[in-house]
């Protein structure tokens, strides 16, 4: 039984980030078109989506994603399904999650362009916890189509667990087209708790369309951790689209404890979206706390995927506090997945002393 919750809870997962793809991509999907080709293979579908997860950074990677998924149509979907081994076995122990990402994300894309045929595969399906889970993954793309069904499906669930495991994915797919029902429906069919851990994600996805909208409603939750969270995610959001905008919000919020955290997760957002942009605002910044406090924030992003490119970027700063903070940043990050590379670097970084020593403390 404990297997069995954890490859629920790991399925719903990986569920929500495909979604959460998926979606993002779906609406930014600006000169990215779909290319006429022969069928795909299950072996080319796992061998071009590992080849798209090694690229340098999250948006190349994404994209490549997007133009693998687009070449996945109903009538080869099936086949190329059958040909991927399920990544779970029975006795709920995880195989290979980066293939149960390649079979969530090809059963998406296929009820995004077939829902009644995705449904009917799943349907075909004999282990009963498989067929769940993967049912809740053509619900996705069904949420767009209808998402009136879809909350009658959350509400006829049996219990609040289910109802929050299912909810934590389908939801924000909701809030998208029925923003008002979503957080309507999580007041109503959650308890109080699961409401407001669900909040960030949903107020993250109404800051897509309607930022204001969404901060209104995260300005206004009781607890303090979920407000916080939720500002968080608005600013994130909507920096992907209006990155100046979404800075001059987070510098202006009426609660000053909530500014350095929705700033700083302002500037992460857009160097998600435009990194040479957000790179260039912190670096054409005047030196002083403004810069210090903004150089971490754009430099996280960046190390998580080449600590040496952000390194080089941080070096551009003038020498002084807010190169240190970058450098500090870059460290925290590499030292977390390549101990034996960070400390070799952090030994000659030019940081003072203390903070060096601090930094090596890392086991």
């Amino acid at each position: 039984m404990r297997k069995r919750g954890f490859f629920i809870g790991l399925f719903f997962l990986v569920l929500l980030v495909t979604a959460a793809v998926f979606f993002y991509w779906d609406a930014h999907r600006k000169g990215v078109s779909s290319k006429a080709s022969l069928p795909l293979t299950a072996a080319q579908v796992q061998s071009e989506y590992l080849k798209a997860r090694q690229e340098k950074d999250w948006m190349s990677a994404q994209k490549r994603v997007t133009a693998l998924m687009d070449r996945i149509t109903p009538a080869n979907a099936a086949y190329i399904l059958k040909g991927l081994p399920y990544p779970i076995n029975s006795d709920y122990d995880v195989i290979d999650i980066e293939n149960l990402n390649v079979y969530t994300n090809v059963l998406l894309r296929w009820a995004q362009h077939d829902l009644t045929g995705a449904q009917a595969f799943v349907e075909g399906l004999t282990d009963p916890v498989q067929k769940e889970q993967l049912m809740n993954t053509v619900r996705v793309a069904q949420a767009k189509k209808n998402p009136h069904a879809v909350l009658l499906y959350l509400t006829s669930l049996p219990d609040e667990v289910s109802r929050f495991n299912s909810a934590k994915v389908l939801l924000p797919c909701i809030a998208r087209s029925e923003p008002g029902q979503a957080i309507e429906w999580s007041g109503k069919f959650l308890n109080p708790a699961h409401a407001e851990e669900l909040a960030p994600e949903l107020y993250r996805v109404i800051a897509e369309k309607d930022p204001l909208r969404a901060s209104g409603g995260a300005l206004a939750l009781s607890s303090v951790n979920a407000r916080r969270a939720a500002i968080e995610s608005i600013a994130d959001s909507w920096s992907r689209n209006d990155p100046i905008a979404a800075l001059k919000w987070s510098r202006q919020l009426q609660d000053e404890t909530l500014r350095p955290s929705a700033y700083a997760h302002a500037l992460s957002g857009w160097v998600v979206k435009d990194e040479k942009a957000a790179c260039d605002y912190v670096l054409n910044m005047e030196p002083g706390e403004i810069q210090t406090q903004a150089a971490p924030s754009v430099v996280r992003p960046i190390a998580q995927f080449s600590p040496a490119r952000a390194i080089a970027w941080a070096n551009q700063l003038p020498k002084g506090p807010a190169r240190e903070a970058a450098f500090v940043q870059i460290a925290r990050i590499w030292i977390a997945h390549d101990p034996e590379s960070a400390k070799k670097w952090i030994s000659a970084a030019e940081l003072p002393a203390a903070t060096r020593r601090e930094l090596l403390k890392y086991p």
